[in-house]
């Protein structure tokens, strides 16, 4: 991928982030093959080239998102009025009536998974096998919090090349649907 495949991508410093991101892929690509690091390195090098690799689809479907979607809702609850205890079932949990409204979420809300699964089942522009890439790519990004288990998330080469793969995919699909 050259520089000039992204000029659509009209937001300049946006552009200039992913070619940035996209460089930094290639550039720990390189450092990850050299068989003289560490096994627990070339891993770690492996998590965040995923982590670029998802931090570039979620951009450039925000980017795709911002240029042409119909507005992603999500549902709010108003007029929230709690039932009689007469009516309530002993729970803890209390019985309510409330007025539910949809309204557009906000930029900060429409993080990757949000926007995968609009451009999945409401848009239909990414098909299944590329939303399977991606949901690998965040999954290992997820991994990053500390706190977080990577139990059972093994970040191989095969997965680091799945997500750079749907960089490829997300970029071509995002240029195509403009």
């Amino acid at each position: 991928m050259q520089p000039t495949d992204l000029l659509f991508i009209s937001d300049i410093p946006l552009r200039k982030k992913i070619i940035n991101a996209i460089d930094t892929i290639s550039g720990l690509y390189l450092i990850e093959k050299d068989t003289n690091y560490p096994r627990e390195l070339s891993k770690e090098i492996r998590r965040t080239i995923v982590l670029y690799a998802a931090s570039i689809i979620e951009a450039s479907l925000l980017f795709l998102y911002k240029r042409k979607a119909s507005p992603i809702l999500k549902t709010e609850y108003a007029d929230v009025h709690t039932l009689p205890l007469s009516l309530q079932n002993g729970s803890q949990n209390k019985l309510v009536i409330a007025r539910q409204v949809q309204s557009p979420r906000d930029e900060r809300e429409l993080m990757l998974d949000v926007l995968l699964k609009f451009y999945t089942s409401k848009e239909k522009i990414i098909p299944k096998s590329l939303a399977e890439k991606i949901i690998k790519a965040k999954d290992i990004r997820n991994t990053f919090h500390l706190s977080k288990s990577r139990s059972g998330l093994v970040v191989s080469a095969k997965v680091m090349q799945l997500s750079t793969d749907a960089v490829y995919e997300t970029i071509v699909i995002v240029k195509n649907s403009l």
